[in-house]
């Protein structure tokens, strides 16, 4: 393999593999765990913004039933 050969072989494979010095792996993981927290954080705001509302609040009804006492 001639020199020019090795340099283009080398010069793949840098392209292709990450660089650890330059904090580049692992970020799209952490853009993954940032995204989540956040849908989290806010669908926990929409619950609670919801609950408030009064669209969770049940029908109020007056309910009358007569009861017989047995006493002797």
């Amino acid at each position: 393999m001639n020199s020019q050969a090795a340099a283009n072989v080398d010069g793949i494979l840098r392209r292709q593999m990450p660089d650890f010095r330059k904090g580049q792996v692992g970020a799209t993981m952490g853009r993954i765990i940032v995204l989540v927290l956040i849908l989290l954080v806010l669908g926990a705001v929409a619950l609670v913004g919801y609950a408030y509302s009064g669209f969770l609040q049940p029908d109020v009804q007056t309910v009358t039933q007569p009861v017989d006492l047995d006493v002797d």
